[in-house]
């Protein structure tokens, strides 16, 4: 369920969170409006919990679902870039 989810979703999701409007998040993603809801639908469709909701004339605002899952996300780059570190470090290591 949840390997399915790519860095770039989870990216998706994070500034669609900081922005709070679908319109403003997909310019700043250079996408449409419609690929950018169909990217979160589909993040949420995978995950099976909503992580959005309409809050009318106030754009969208995170479930408590969606705030636990964008504080995580937040850390993903520098998870990734520590596990790239230690795999070199290792590989140094052994050598």
């Amino acid at each position: 369920m949840c390997l399915d989810v790519e860095f770039s979703d989870m990216h998706a999701v994070v500034v669609l969170a900081e922005e709070s409007n679908v319109a403003r998040a997909a310019d700043r993603m250079q996408l449409t409006e419609p690929a950018l809801s169909q990217l979160i639908t589909d993040v949420e469709e995978k995950l099976r919990v909503p992580l959005f909701m309409c809050d009318k004339g106030r754009g969208v605002t995170l479930t408590n679902a969606g705030r636990v899952f964008v504080e995580e996300a937040r850390t993903a780059p520098q998870l990734l870039e520590r596990a790239f570190q230690l795999a070199h470090a290792a590989q140094g290591e052994i050598q």
